[in-house]
C-alpha cells in the first residue's frame, strides 16, 4: 500500500486550483451541522422521596442563578449529572439528538442564556447555552489536505492500472516445462 500510495502521489498532480473546484463544487460534503454548545445541571428524583424535595432543590439552583452565580459553580456543586464536575458540560449538541422538550428549549435559546427547569424522566434539567454553531461551510484552508486526499483516492485506479499494464509490458515471462 505504502509503494503504491508513493506511486500515485509521484504520478499524480493536485493543483490548487482542482482542490478550489472540487470545495466549490461539492459545498454539502463540508458542512458544519448546526449544533449548540450547552451545559447542564441535573437534579434527579429520589425514589424514596416525594417531589417536592425535588422541585425545592430545583428552585434553589434557578434562585443561585438569577442572582448571579456562575452557571459551571452551581453544576460543580449541585448537579446529580456525570458531567457535574466539568461544570456541566456536555458539549455541541446537533439539532434531533436530545429529546424533543430539550431540543426546542436549547435552540431557541440566546448564547449564554440558561433555561427554565426542563422535566425529564430522571428529575429537572437546566440548561445553559455557551455558544451557538450556524449550520455553515468549513473554510478551504480547513479543508484542503482532506480533499487532496479525496482527489488522490480518486485517481488512483487510474494511475495504479496505467502503472500495472506498463509493468506488464516490460515483463518478460518465460515458462519452462
Amino acid at each position: 500500500r505504502k509503494l503504491v500510495r508513493a506511486y500515485v502521489k509521484q504520478h499524480t498532480q493536485t493543483t490548487p486550483s482542482q482542490i478550489a473546484q472540487y470545495y466549490n463544487s461539492h459545498p454539502e460534503k463540508f458542512k458544519l451541522a448546526e449544533g449548540v454548545n450547552v451545559s447542564q445541571i441535573l437534579i434527579k428524583y429520589k425514589p424514596d422521596e416525594d417531589l417536592s424535595r425535588t422541585e425545592k432543590a430545583v428552585s434553589q439552583v434557578m434562585e443561585l442563578l438569577n442572582t448571579g452565580v456562575e452557571f459551571s459553580a452551581v453544576a460543580k456543586k449541585y448537579s446529580e449529572g456525570s458531567n457535574a464536575q466539568e461544570g456541566g458540560g456536555i458539549g455541541t449538541v446537533e439539532r434531533g439528538v436530545m429529546a424533543k422538550e430539550i431540543d426546542s428549549a436549547i435552540f431557541n435559546m440566546k448564547e449564554g442564556e440558561i433555561s427554565k427547569p426542563i422535566k425529564i424522566a430522571s428529575g429537572f434539567a437546566i440548561f445553559k447555552v455557551n455558544s451557538i454553531q450556524k449550520g455553515q461551510i468549513k473554510p478551504l484552508e480547513e479543508v484542503k489536505d482532506e480533499i487532496e486526499e479525496l482527489l488522490l483516492d480518486n485517481n488512483t485506479k487510474d494511475v495504479v492500472d496505467k502503472w500495472l499494464t506498463e509493468l506488464k509490458s516490460k515483463a518478460f515471462i518465460s515458462i519452462k516445462e
